[in-house]
């Protein structure tokens, strides 16, 4: 039996971040079984984490203060607490709780507090890609157990539910795409948290370059309603814009259908590898090592030398050519 009635874990970033730390919550779980698993979370938590029944309790922090957010930490009387998000904003309140270990990574948020347990990675140094790093701190709770357990991460596969199903399968209709058809490409032109990226009038080169080499394909753009517009300019019937509603979980249910997705380092590539769909992944050099998930091959990797806003029209002809190469590549051995 575990001696700790109650663990906490916290993870309360983006939609890829939220991604990222299934394996650690998931590796929590198994590490100590019979606890009670409570995540702390926002909106974005609250829809991914709502589907796995090895976390017990999903509290949403979005709109509480300090003082609520220790109010109801010292509800639980944690013996143990893992923290993935080390700044300011959290660390401060965590401190003032009466959890009795914070396990997280050293910050200058951190550093000073008796507290916390942590783990040091230099942020310029180390390349051990970001799940990973969760998952040690995860090891560091209890290390030698950590060591004998068996971890089955086919269990973090996120599962949409009938209603996102029903979404995907109406949207298909409606354009008179097959609901089961097995020639879908999804191009994600969209990143708002990487410099790293083409510009939208590249992607836009690239998918109709693409789309009139392969007719026989199916190209759908994932967008949605606060995105630049992507316009094709071009008489293709291959080529579709799918625009999202708030439920993540509808890309989900859509790259379920899907062969393979090209998309920058962003939250969709990390749903991308959650279930095992093939990308060829524009992202730079730290993102290659630091955010590969376990599920990518760095065969279809395109690193980006310069950021956007850097980037020159031969840089970006370059890029396209090189993915239109890997897309090929990637079709006959598929």
């Amino acid at each position: 039996m575990d001696k700790h009635n109650n663990i906490g874990f916290l993870r309360a970033g983006v939609f890829g971040d939220t991604i990222v730390a299934l394996h650690g919550i998931y590796a929590t779980k198994i590490l100590y079984p019979n606890s009670k698993l409570i995540v702390y979370t926002n909106k974005y938590g609250l829809s991914i984490y709502s589907g796995f029944s090895f976390i017990d309790k999903i509290i949403d922090i979005s709109n509480l203060t300090n003082e609520q957010l220790i109010e109801n930490i010292n509800l639980y009387n944690f013996d143990i607490f893992i923290l993935t998000n080390p700044n300011r904003k959290y660390c401060n309140p965590l401190a003032k709780t009466n959890c009795k270990k914070i396990f997280s990574f050293l910050s200058v948020g951190n550093i000073f507090k008796m507290k916390f347990k942590t783990i040091y990675y230099p942020r310029r140094f180390s390349y051990e890609t970001h799940y990973k790093r969760i998952l040690n701190l995860v090891r560091k709770t209890s290390p030698k157990k950590y060591d004998n357990c068996k971890f089955d991460f086919s269990k973090i596969t996120i599962k949409p539910q009938h209603k996102q199903k029903e979404f995907i399968n109406n949207f298909l209709t409606k354009n008179n795409i097959p609901i089961n058809t097995n020639n879908l490409i999804l191009i994600n032109p969209f990143a708002h948290s990487t410099a790293y990226n083409l510009t939208l009038n590249g992607w836009e080169n690239l998918t109709k370059k693409l789309a009139n080499k392969y007719k026989n394909l199916i190209f759908i753009v994932i967008t949605y309603s606060a995105n630049p517009e992507f316009n094709i300019n071009a008489n293709l019937n291959n080529v579709f814009i799918f625009y999202n509603n708030d439920d993540l979980l509808n890309l989900a249910a859509l790259l379920n259908k899907s062969r393979l997705i090209l998309s920058p380092s962003t939250g969709t590539s990390h749903l991308a590898n959650n279930l095992n769909i093939p990308i060829i992944w524009f992202c730079n050099y730290n993102d290659s090592f630091r955010w590969i998930g376990n599920n990518m091959n760095k065969d279809f990797f395109i690193i980006l030398q310069k950021r956007l806003i850097e980037m020159n029209q031969k840089d970006e002809e370059y890029i396209i050519s090189k993915a239109i190469s890997l897309f090929e590549k990637f079709l006959k051995g598929n």
